[in-house]
């Protein structure tokens, strides 16, 4: 029987070794991870104020461009409205200009040149 619990207590101190020895592996490859993980946080905060910075860029000319949007609109409403009005002179002119061609054919008008 002294052999019996010595083989059980060998069996046990060798399952402990390589658990210890699992365990060991375990907390290498933890801290391993852990240095992975911290190397990406480190690289994300770095990235966090260019980042940043683009994006304040960005929305700088994107005001900057609705600015621009809101004066060539305005501009356009006035270009718009003297559009019509030169419509209106012009179909007034071209009236003009039918109804003297008109009297010149028919011979109510003449023109005299000197």
């Amino acid at each position: 029987m002294a052999t019996s619990v010595g083989a059980l207590q060998a069996q046990i101190d060798h399952l402990a070794e390589r658990l210890t020895a699992e365990f060991s592996e375990m907390k290498v490859i933890m801290h391993g991870i852990e240095d992975r993980v911290r190397k990406m946080e480190q690289t994300e905060a770095g990235c966090f104020p260019v980042v940043n910075a683009k994006l304040e860029q960005v929305f700088r000319k994107l005001e900057d461009h609705d600015t621009r949007i809101g004066i060539l609109e305005k501009a356009v409403a006035e270009i718009s409205m003297t559009n019509k009005i030169l419509r209106w002179i012009l179909s007034i002119l071209t009236g003009v200009m039918v109804a003297l061609l008109v009297a010149v054919v028919t011979g109510k008008a003449t023109f005299m040149f000197r």
